[in-house]
């Protein structure tokens, strides 16, 4: 199977994001591809990022507040504020998924690599010897 594949079936294992209106459609793809563009691949900071969020939209919830999606011109209190708390909450927990399986399968990715560089070394070439590590002398 090869990295993109396995890449996809552990991708498929992580619940979709919430589907909010002014997040557009955002994919497993397209946050995989905004992460190594904007994050240069660093999935703990745009992990943060959302916590943040999170953290302050939930401040805002608790105190009874209210919050301006800007891009929309929409307010949000109440019912609705609570509702967008979960989908942030939703979205941080996809994160941490897509987060994990990413930075799991570079992990195995750089091991094998590494590996067949290590089991490579001083093999002789020919046919005869495919996988031996010496050679007859």
């Amino acid at each position: 199977m090869s990295a993109m594949a396995g890449e996809a079936v552990r991708a498929a294992e992580c619940p979709p994001v919430p589907d909010v209106a002014w997040w557009n459609k955002v994919s497993h793809d397209s946050l995989r591809k905004y992460v190594t563009r904007k994050y240069k691949g660093d999935w703990a900071l745009y992990v943060k990022k959302w916590e943040r969020q999170l953290s302050r939209m939930t401040k805002v919830r608790d105190r009874g507040k209210s919050v301006v999606i800007k891009s929309r011109n929409l307010r949000l209190s109440g019912d609705q504020l609570s509702i967008y708390v979960e989908q942030i909450r939703q979205r941080v927990a996809v994160t941490r998924c897509l987060a994990h399986d990413t930075t799991e399968a570079a992990s195995f990715q750089g091991r094998f690599a590494r590996r067949a560089r290590l089991n490579l070394e001083g093999v002789p070439t020919g046919g005869w010897n495919i996988g031996c590590r010496r050679g007859i002398s």
